[in-house]
C-alpha cells in the first residue's frame, strides 16, 4: 500500500482512490506526519530533500515488513531543519504568488516516482 503525506491539493486529487492520503497544512506538518509514518513502519520511496517550495509531498510504501531505517528519519529531520531556517525569509511570499506552478511541479515530481 502507498501512503502519501502532502499539503498539495493537486496531488490529493490525482491520487484519490489510488493511495492512502494524509492531508496536512504546512511543509513542516508534512515532515512531522512523515516521521510518524516512518515510526509506524512506512518506508520512504524517494529523497524528500530534493524538492523545494511550499508544496511538499512524501511517498511511503508499507508493502513489505519494515523496521524504520535511521536513514529515513535523518532525511526527514534534515528537511524540517531546512524549513526552520527558511521560516523567516521572504521566499514564503514569493512562493504563494506562484502557488499553482509550485503545486504542479510537486505533482510532477511525485508522478515520476509512482
Amino acid at each position: 500500500m502507498k501512503i502519501i503525506v502532502t499539503n498539495n491539493k493537486k496531488v490529493q486529487d490525482y491520487y484519490k482512490g489510488k493511495a492512502h492520503i494524509i492531508e496536512t497544512g504546512s511543509p513542516m506538518e508534512v515532515f512531522e506526519e512523515g516521521r510518524k509514518v516512518v515510526s509506524q513502519g512506512g518506508r520512504l520511496i524517494h529523497d524528500p530533500s530534493k524538492g523545494y517550495g511550499y508544496y511538499r509531498t512524501l511517498m511511503f510504501t508499507t508493502e513489505c515488513p519494515y523496521i524504520p531505517e535511521e536513514r529515513d528519519i535523518r532525511m526527514l529531520k534534515k528537511c524540517t531543519d531546512k524549513i526552520k531556517t527558511r521560516k523567516n525569509s521572504t521566499a514564503r511570499s514569493q512562493e504563494l504568488i506562484f502557488s499553482s506552478i509550485f503545486q504542479k511541479q510537486d505533482l510532477n515530481r511525485v508522478k515520476l516516482i509512482a
